[in-house]
Order: C-alpha cells, then structure tokens, then sequence
C-alpha cells in the first residue's frame, strides 16, 4: 500500500501516530523507491480523494482506439470459453498446457474487438491461480517461469485497462503472489488497485486477500488491522462495521445467515489469517466466533485449515468438529491433517492417551461424515495406521497366550474391518497401501492372526501387489523366523523392479539379507545376487553384508510375552471398554447415511471435556443476555417462540439456527479458556527455558512458527501442556459468578 494511503490510515485515528518516515521502516521495497514522488504534507482533503476507488472512465475493453480492425466473429467467444473449460481439466499436469498459454493472448484479443466480459477475466484470473497451486508441488521450475509470466501478461494488461475489471481478479491475483511469496509485486498491484482500479473491482474481498498477503509477509499486526478498519469504512460503512465487531446482536438469531454482501467472510478471512500468524490466539477467537454467528453454515475450509495448521492439537479438534457440526463443508485436506495430527501425538507409553486419541478419531470420523465430508483412501490408509499404531494388537496377543486361543481374531481386525466396511459402502474400497499397512503391523506385533487375514483379504480382493507390499513382506517375514514370507516378498520386488526396467536399489538388498539372516537363510541372498549375474556386483555384496551386521546388532527374534507387558489389569479394562465403545459407534455409522447431530450429538467435541462446573443453564441466560436486543420485536419472538420446529430453519445437521448458535458461542468460551491457559502455561516454559539456558522445544504442542498455506504439520504437537491445563482448571472450583466474569473477561465485555 503506498505511503499516502498509510498516512491516511493515521490520520484518521486522529492524531499522527507515526510518520512517514517510521512508515518506511516496513514498506516494500515495491513502492520505497518511489516514494519521494509522493507528498508528505497532502492535505487531508486530497488523502480522502485518493483513498476511494475511482471508476473507470476509459472503456478498458475497447482497447485505446475503439474496435480493432481485426473484426470477429461471436462464436470465437465461445471457443474461447470452452478453450478455457479444457484447460481447467488439465490442471494436474506438471506441464502448462498450450490452451493455457494462449488464454491470456485470446483474451486480449477478444477484448480489443468489444466480445470480453467481466466473467472472461475472472475464469483467466482464476484459472491462473489455480494452475498455480496444483503445479507447485511438482517442483518444476520451468512450468513456473511460464505461468508467471502468463500472470504477468495479464496483470499488465489488466492494468492498462484492456481488459474489463471484476471483483473477483483481484483476490485470484493477490492469492498468486502471497502463495508464490513474490510480495513486492503484489504490493504494486494493491497499490494501483487502491488509486486507479476498475472501480467495480474492488471490494471488501479484494481489503481481505490484500490483509493475508501483508501478514504472510510480516506486515506489523497493526498496520493489517489498520488496513482492515479502513476496509469497512471505505466500502463496509456502518452495517459491516458493526455485524463483524465481535460484540454485535443479530435481528434474528434463528436466521440461517446475515445474508449481507458487506459480511464479507474474505475480509475476515484476512484479518483472521493476519492474527493467527501474530499469535493474537483471543482476537483469532472473536474474528470465529464472528463467522459462526453470521453464516455458522458457510465458513469457507480455509478459516479451519488456520486453525489446524496453527494452534494446538486440543484446540484445533474443536474446531474442526464445531465446522462439522454446524454444517460447513470440510474439504479431504484438513480432515486427513485432522488424522495426521491424532497420530502424530501417540506417545508410546502411555496406553490411555491411545485409547483417548482413538475415541477422538472415531468422532472426527464421525463428524466428517456427518458433514457430507467426501472421503478417500487417504483417509482409510490413515486411520488404519492410526489404529495400528494403538497397539491393541499386541493386547490382543497378550490375552491369547494368556487364554490360548489362537483362533481369535481380537480387537484389531475386528476394528479395522468394520472401519474397512464403512469406506467400502462409501465408495471406497481398501486397496494394497492398506494391506501393506496391516502386514507390517504384523510383523511389529508378530501377530499371525493379523498376518493371515491381511494376506486372505489382499487375495480375495485380486489386489496387485507393489514394491511396498514386497518391503512389507520381508520385513514380516524376518519377524516371524518365516523363510517362504521372505523369498515371496522379494520375489515380489525382483519382479517388480524388472516391470520397471530398473536395477533394484542396494537399500532394498539390506532389508532383503537382514531379513534373511533373521529367518536363518543367509545363503539366499548371495545364491539371488549370482542369478542376476550382474556386471558390477561389488556395491550390492557390501548392501549384503551390511544387513547381516546390522542383524546382528539388533536381534529382532526375541517374542512379546505376557510378563513384559506393561499393561496392568486396568489397562486391560479400559482397553475393552473403550473398544466397546467406538465398536458400537462404527457400527451405528455404517448404517447412516445422513447424521441429525440434534438427535444424535458427537460423544464429544473435545479429547478430554474441558470442566463447565455442575450447572450450565446459567450460560444460555448470560447468551440471551449478550445476543438479544430488549427493544428489538424479531429478538424477543426469537427468544420465546422456538416449540414450532415447522418454522424454525435448521442446518444441514439438524441443528436448529438459533441452538447451533448458542453451542458455538459455548464452544467458543471453552476454546477461550483453553487458549488462556495455554498461553499463561507456555509463557511460563519459555521462561523456565531462559533462566536454565536451554531451547525452548516444540514440546508444549504449540505451533513450530507461521506455516505457509498447505504446508504439513512440521513438529508432532504434544498433549502434555493440554492435559496439565485440564488438571489446573479441574482444581479451580469456580462458581457462577466467577465463571460469567471469566468469560467476559475473555471476550473483552464489561461485566
């Protein structure tokens, strides 16, 4: 944003809060060196004439000269756009296609002759950016080079008014440059879209994506929420104003939304993005609490990718299930995060945070569904893992040698067959990742039951297996002490490799004689390598040589017994009780189709329910209290007419509006109460860290710094700081009066 408009944005506080030149410390270099052209004693009366958007008064879409000669034909509008619909479908590609690279040519072309539209350059804008976030996980630094310079193409037409403006192109272009972190850039196109913009294509969203690109880039928290302020007045005016402020009442609570085109949810989108990435957890929190309030069922996924990928684990749990309760689409991303996250918190001793995080999957699963989650085989191969590693096949092996009954199959398979079952009458059938998963649990186990029904089910189903199968196998193999499950795992690979026309790789040769020396066959590998007759033998006899020695180091034959256990006769209680449970639940799931969260609710939203103290009717009376205007007619029939559920709108869920939103305002307490402590906790660790010399970890659970939009969990989150914070508040007996001021307290109200 150029400097005339920061100055703006401090004058209008009032007083001068900074100057200039403090301004520039931040500023881009995209507009620092141009700013001796901008004059620092503007009057206020010129800064609020270039602060409102100007429209357009050239005809961009004719092109300087009125109709280009080269007249043509309408129908070649048509072929443009279907032209544009093919490119879209070949969006996975690594490589641009040639119907990309000619959109932005036809465009301008077509706009020189008066046949473009505003949708024209909305479906070029977006389809750019789409190509954009498919092909940058390729890595493919030519195809990128192309698309920016196809963007550039673009931008520099739009620019010149060429091409007609929309609404849309903005946010599609300034989400190119945050997510392909050319900031300065964007920076220049925001400033030009300020001053000299189409006039019909700025608007609230455009404040919004504007907001996120800045915090991506480090702007002063301030300075977005500047910016974001300035956003409502320039465009929002009072109404926006007043129904994003986080202690506003709505006309009608059992709405099914503030059906507003100023409650922008991309605004708040980007302030939410900017406050998230600055830590400010108590602001993120009003800015959700916000959304729920005026559309709880159309929250974009993006809102709870935030909260996923930059709060806690117990946190974010919440908030992914208040999404799926209130009826919000999830999309496939943020669920599997959702399981990688679950799994990556199994500690490895204790038994009942498994059982805990097993539950909390089963209701994720649960919610998701519930939700119209659409699922795919990422999500079963996840879960199966997650299930895995429980370790309730070991439990079952312990009560088999206790009770010597072999023949049972146990928890496990009994669980991960109906988890298959319900994928399955959903549209997704397992397939060899699964199985590859079950193997190898396996042989972690040295579980034949597991084993048996692994290799019947991956027959059964006429899967073909891969080189992971084959790895899987000989891992397993060497487990059990079983020669033949070893030669077939590596008449697997062998055969594989050859499909393949490759050489197979010397890592594959050191799990194939570790695996052989476990099994007592330390001749096979050698008698396979003289086979093969390979030309230059010498790396793969060091490969075989090096997996006998580290067979030897590490002997894998020794069995789990009954005595090495660590489970006690409560472990073993809790195990059953808790697969009981999510046995029961699995088994109602497969049966629904549609889940009614009203009149059958999630076991719980939480991992470990968050003490509310013995009487919670006085929160719906501190809700009435906050959310219904005295004066107002529609909120006092709101409040006590709601018996008649023929006229009152509900969710997708089944949820009535005016109920959901009465839960996500609870949710919403909780989470800020979880958040506080957290905080106050996680303070108290870092200063615990300084005063003793050492780094502070990531071992609090908290988030390892912003994260980049689709970027993976980077550290496995920890429980530890949750479950000492759900011990603290379980001693603090506090009574109502000290509750209701807590929570105003939170939400920044005055008792």
């Amino acid at each position: 944003m150029p400097l005339l408009i920061l100055d703006r944005l401090l004058l209008h506080s009032g007083r001068r809060l900074a100057t200039i030149s403090t301004a520039r410390r931040f500023a881009p270099k995209a507009y620092l060196q141009t700013s001796s052209t901008w004059d620092q004693n503007v009057s206020l009366r010129r800064v609020k004439r270039l602060g409102k958007p100007q429209a357009n008064k050239a005809k961009g879409h004719q092109g300087r000269s009125g109709l280009n000669s080269e007249l043509l034909d309408p129908s070649e509008l048509l072929d443009f756009r279907q032209a544009l619909h093919q490119a879209s479908q070949e969006l996975s590609r690594p490589a641009i296609s040639s119907r990309l690279q000619a959109c932005v040519p036809d465009l301008l072309r077509l706009a020189r002759n008066g046949l473009a539209e505003a949708g024209d350059s909305r479906e070029v804008a977006r389809l750019l950016h789409n190509t954009y976030r498919q092909s940058k996980s390729s890595g493919n630094g030519e195809s990128f080079q192309k698309l920016n310079d196809l963007v550039k193409d673009f931008i520099k037409a739009y620019m010149q008014r060429k091409l007609p403006g929309h609404a849309d192109v903005p946010v599609h272009i300034l989400g190119f440059y945050k997510e392909s972190r050319q900031f300065d850039q964007g920076i220049e196109f925001w400033n030009w879209l300020l001053h000299k913009g189409h006039g019909d294509d700025l608007d609230l969203r455009s404040f919004g994506a504007a907001i996120e690109m800045l915090a991506f880039y480090g702007v002063n928290p301030d300075y977005c929420e500047k910016l974001y302020i300035y956003g409502l007045e320039q465009l929002g005016k009072e109404y926006a104003s007043y129904h994003l402020s986080h202690d506003a009442i709505l006309p009608d609570r059992s709405a099914r939304s503030l059906d507003h085109r100023d409650t922008s949810m991309g605004l708040l989108q980007g302030i939410l993005t900017s406050r998230m990435l600055h830590s400010r957890w108590r602001e993120a929190y009003l800015a959700l609490d916000t959304a729920f309030r005026i559309r709880p069922s159309q929250i974009p996924t993006r809102f709870l990718e935030l909260f996923i990928y930059n709060r806690p684990l117990g946190e974010a749990f919440q908030v992914f299930c208040m999404f799926c309760r209130s009826g919000n689409t999830v999309s496939g991303t943020c669920f599997t995060a959702m399981l990688d996250s679950l799994k990556d918190c199994f500690p490895k001793e204790d038994m009942r945070t498994r059982l805990d995080l097993l539950r909390s999957m089963t209701t994720a699963l649960e919610a998701f569904i519930g939700a119209a989650g659409a699922l795919d085989i990422r999500h079963l191969n996840k879960i199966i893992a997650t299930v895995a590693g429980s370790d309730l096949s070991r439990h079952d092996l312990e009560l088999n040698d206790q009770d010597g009954q072999h023949e049972s199959h146990g928890l496990f398979v009994e669980l991960t067959a109906q988890i298959i079952q319900i994928f399955a009458a959903r549209g997704v059938p397992p397939n060899t990742v699964t199985f590859n998963e079950l193997i190898m649990t396996a042989g972690r186990q040295r579980n034949n039951n597991i084993l048996q029904v692994a290799l019947r089910d991956l027959k059964s189903l006429k899967l073909y297996p891969t080189i992971a199968t084959g790895r899987s196998l000989l891992y397993t193999g060497g487990q059990f002490r079983e020669p033949n499950l070893v030669q077939n795992g590596w008449a697997i690979i062998v055969a594989s490799y050859f499909d393949l026309n490759k050489l197979i790789p010397t890592d594959d040769w050191v799990r194939f004689a570790r695996s052989c020396s476990y099994s007592d066959i330390k001749s096979f590998p050698s008698d396979q390598l003289e086979l093969m007759k390979l030309e230059s033998p010498s790396a793969y006899i060091e490969a075989i040589e090096l997996g006998f020695e580290l067979a030897d180091k590490h002997n894998a034959t020794k069995r789990l017994s009954v005595e090495e256990s660590s489970y006690n006769e409560d472990d073993k209680t809790a195990i059953k009780v808790v697969c009981a449970n999510i046995t029961t639940r699995l088994t109602a799931l497969n049966k629904e189709k549609f889940r009614n969260f009203k009149e059958n609710p999630l076991d719980s939203l939480s991992i470990w329910e968050w003490p509310r103290g013995s009487d919670t009717n006085w929160e719906r009376q501190l809700y009435d209290e906050l959310t219904v205007d005295a004066t107002s007619k529609v909120a006092s029939q709101n409040s006590v007419n709601l018996s008649d559920s023929s006229h009152v709108a509900m969710s997708d869920t089944g949820i009535p509006f005016d109920e959901l939103r009465f839960l996500n305002w609870q949710s919403i307490n909780n989470l800020l109460a979880q958040a506080e402590a957290f905080d106050r906790r996680t303070k108290v660790e870092v200063d615990e860290a300084i005063q003793e010399g050492r780094p502070v970890t990531q071992a609090s659970g908290g988030p390892a710094g912003p994260r980049h939009h689709g970027d993976k969990f980077r550290y496995p989150p920890s429980l530890k700081i949750y479950k000492q914070d759900l011990e603290d508040e379980k001693n603090r007996l506090m009574n109502q009066r000290e509750w209701k001021d807590r929570i105003l307290a939170l939400r920044r109200l005055q008792s």
